[in-house]
């Protein structure tokens, strides 16, 4: 467990300073689609040189392996990914850092509808808690725009990660964590070189030195994420992450100079209560004979 939490504070600081430098740069620089693109490619190429010399027989997979490994990178780095970066575009990283902790209430749900997690009254409150929390981070009180569109990107991309997180806890049973992190990129690389013809193809990129940090960050932060749920499970990792809104926000106000407003702060104080309150395991409701 003691590895986990120290898996865990890593992946807060690279993510929150990579997520900080996201928001610079897809709003400046470079586009969501080949900020994505060009990451999981060089991503996919480094793996793939990295598997054939020191681990080849991780590259022979069975069905199971490529079907968990291809669905966990098509909810978490091509989805998640992308809902990301395009609300980084019209939202700030702090809002995300806040809304990314919706994930432990998502991850709940989730295990209600598939697997059948009993519901107590606690977690009902704290959902209700954090619902309320959520509005007042996204909720624009003074604008004829009510909800801004990156904060509903966000909110995509905390549904696309939990699921992404459940398959990955699934996955194990098949496949290893390098073969997990491997296809995830193989997989996301692919898509998103459809997408790019489709859509925007690349003529010039000038942020290159960022490109190649951002591959180094997707390589470090899902490996370690693959590593805690591994160790500790979807749940303690869902937990843990509360780390991150904290890294973003110190990040934001040194690098951006974006300080996070007092509607920000009290929902996600909101949020962090209805987290606490979510794991009290005493159940009030009644049961039913």
């Amino acid at each position: 467990m003691r590895q986990a939490v120290f898996a865990s504070i890593a992946f807060a600081f690279f993510y929150g300073l990579t997520t900080v430098l996201q928001q610079k740069y897809v709003r400046t620089e470079i586009t969501p689609l080949h900020l994505n693109f060009l990451s999981y490619l060089i991503g996919s190429l480094f793996l793939t040189l990295y598997l054939f010399i020191l681990k080849r027989k991780d590259l022979r997979m069975k069905p199971k392996t490529i079907w968990y490994g291809s669905l966990a990178g098509f909810f978490g780095s091509v989805l998640g990914d992308l809902f990301v970066l395009f609300g980084l575009t019209y939202s700030s990283s702090i809002n995300w850092g806040i809304l990314s902790t919706l994930s432990v209430f998502i991850t709940f749900f989730l295990a209600v509808v598939f697997l059948r997690e009993k519901v107590t009254l606690f977690k009902i409150i704290a959902s209700i808690i954090s619902f309320i929390g959520a509005i007042l981070v996204i909720y624009n009180f003074k604008s004829s725009v009510r909800f801004n569109w990156g904060d509903l990107l966000f909110l995509g991309a905390t549904v696309s990660f939990s699921i992404s997180n459940v398959i990955n806890q699934a996955a194990y049973k098949y496949a290893s964590i390098t073969q997990i992190i491997y296809l995830r990129f193989i997989i996301t690389a692919l898509i998103m070189f459809f997408l790019i013809i489709i859509f925007n193809p690349i003529n010039k990129v000038n942020a290159w030195g960022f490109v190649f940090f951002n591959t180094a960050n997707f390589i470090v932060g899902i490996s370690l994420v693959i590593f805690i749920i591994k160790k500790a499970g979807a749940y303690f990792f869902t937990i843990a992450r509360n780390l991150v809104p904290i890294c973003i926000t110190v990040f934001a106000i040194f690098l951006l100079k974006d300080f996070p407003t007092l509607l920000q702060m009290v929902g996600g104080l909101l949020i962090i209560i209805s987290i606490f309150i979510f794991q009290i395991k005493k159940d009030l409701l009644p049961v039913k004979k």
